[in-house]
């Protein structure tokens, strides 16, 4: 399948409260079944983000790796709301 776009709710989008006692994803690798990566740097926001994925084109799987996060004030765990390709 070709992934041209990827879609993310970032951190656990329930409340703002909520959203900061939880860690985030600051920063994100993809990787392919082909070897295609991309770098992708997430807003700390509740906010939909949309990343393009250029080089991604006929991909039987698609493997997310969590780089780096934004600390939570009462939690350690990291959390996303939504994740979507196209």
């Amino acid at each position: 399948k070709d992934i041209r776009t990827l879609f993310m709710i970032n951190g656990y989008a329930k409340s703002e409260r909520v959203f900061t006692r939880n860690a985030r994803v600051a920063s994100l690798r993809v990787t392919g079944s082909t070897g295609a990566q991309a770098m992708l740097n997430l807003r700390d926001t509740m906010d939909w983000q949309r990343f393009d994925l250029p080089g991604m084109a006929a991909q039987k799987w698609i493997q997310l790796e969590i780089l780096s996060t934004y600390p939570g004030t009462h939690y350690d765990d990291t959390a996303l709301s939504a994740l979507g390709f196209q």
